[in-house]
């Protein structure tokens, strides 16, 4: 939803769409895919920038980016490393979970239906950044057969991600973008997630 309540993104009859003086408006696709979801708005100097998720007509396993500026579909094939696209449309990839208020920084993840594989990225001015527990400090203590991300939310500010670690258990945590450093919430309730952040860093769960 915008900061003034002005308009509220999400899906209308299974397509990306917006809603906005008591009417929905379907958004639309690109070639061949005939399923979506939008999943966070910014306006930018005037512009409405929309992004979310497409889904061909083989079902919800090829997942697309997807974005929409003033309602016109773009591509962000060309934000994503090559090395990091399973083909030339990027099917099967990724999705679009959330952008900021001034469009700087875009959240998203790959493989977002396939857990352990699921991992969250950050494209921030065109800079990618893949949200990985492996090597890290934070998670030296958590060791399991599968540790990955359950869910993603950026703060509207762009500068941390909510989210829910798995290690045999559910375990909130916060990254801190401009520093690139997670912050494990060690003293929450048991089997907590962590579902939101502001743009102090404050998680909710």
């Amino acid at each position: 939803i915008t900061n003034d309540g002005s308009l509220i993104v999400g899906q209308y009859l299974y397509q990306p769409a917006y809603y906005t003086k008591g009417a929905w408006h379907t958004l639309e696709l690109t070639q061949g895919y005939t399923i979506g979801e939008a999943r966070d708005v910014a306006i930018v100097n005037g512009d409405t920038i929309i992004v979310g998720r497409i889904f061909d007509g083989d079902g919800y396993q090829k997942v697309q980016s997807a974005k929409w500026v003033n309602g016109k579909f773009e591509k962000l094939t060309n934000l994503i490393p090559r090395e990091y696209q399973y083909n030339e449309d990027n099917k099967m990839a990724n999705q679009i979970l959330g952008i900021s208020d001034d469009g700087r920084t875009l959240l998203g993840s790959f493989d977002p239906f396939t857990w352990p594989l699921r991992k969250p990225f950050i494209i921030r001015d065109s800079t990618f950044t893949i949200l990985d527990i492996q090597g890290r400090e934070e998670f030296a203590n958590y060791h399991a057969n599968f540790d990955f991300f359950k869910e993603e939310k950026l703060d509207h500010k762009g500068k941390y991600v909510a989210l829910t670690f798995f290690s045999n258990t559910h375990i909130p945590c916060v990254y801190d973008i401009e520093n690139d450093k997670f912050i494990v919430m060690t003293t929450a309730p048991y089997e907590t997630g962590c579902k939101a952040v502001d743009e102090n860093g404050n998680a909710y769960y």
